[in-house]
């Protein structure tokens, strides 16, 4: 089976799934031991919080064991857990300089890091406010369609695991 892939920018996780009710479930990352939790008694939910990240990809699975020793094999149902710490960088270009008289067209281009996560979006004013998630968006490299006037372009990325990029002013 091919793991489910989820993509954080935090150091940590929280591990949910089911066992046998009652089991003593064992979570590995890799072929690390990072916690042992109890399966709930009547349902066999389970939950590990603050399962510790490496950079990169990190490959969770489980083991049950019952209360009488039985062992599972390791869970098919792994997850592979990429933990990006690096915020995109992005550049504006043909942003022109003064009062434009046609519609211009500016190109935003965000990077990510080599096997990051991507870019989520690029969230942007034109008037020097600051912007923000509910400001207007595009998505990975994209082009601002820009009427008539004078344009203090404000800008930031955040990528797919959540990191976001200062916000930088383009004139």
């Amino acid at each position: 089976d091919t793991p489910v892939s989820r993509w954080t920018s935090s150091k940590s996780f929280e591990v949910t799934g089911t066992a046998e009710a009652g089991a003593t479930v064992r979570v590995l990352v890799g072929t690390i031991s990072v916690g042992v939790v109890q399966a709930d008694t009547a349902t066999g939910a389970f939950r590990l919080s603050n399962v510790p990240l490496n950079v990169g990809v990190n490959r969770i699975t489980a083991l049950a064991s019952d209360s009488v020793g039985n062992a599972s094999s390791v869970s098919s149902n792994a997850i592979d857990v990429h933990f990006d710490e690096t915020a995109p960088v992005t550049v504006v270009e043909n942003l022109p300089s003064g009062w434009q008289r046609e519609t211009v067209t500016v190109n935003v281009i965000g990077r990510d890091e080599l096997g990051g996560s991507g870019i989520a979006a690029t969230y942007y004013t034109t008037d020097g406010s600051p912007p923000n998630t509910a400001s207007p968006a595009v998505s990975g490299d994209g082009h601002i369609e820009l009427s008539e006037g004078i344009f203090q372009f404000r800008f930031f990325s955040v990528d797919n695991a959540g990191n976001t990029e200062s916000v930088k002013q383009a004139s």
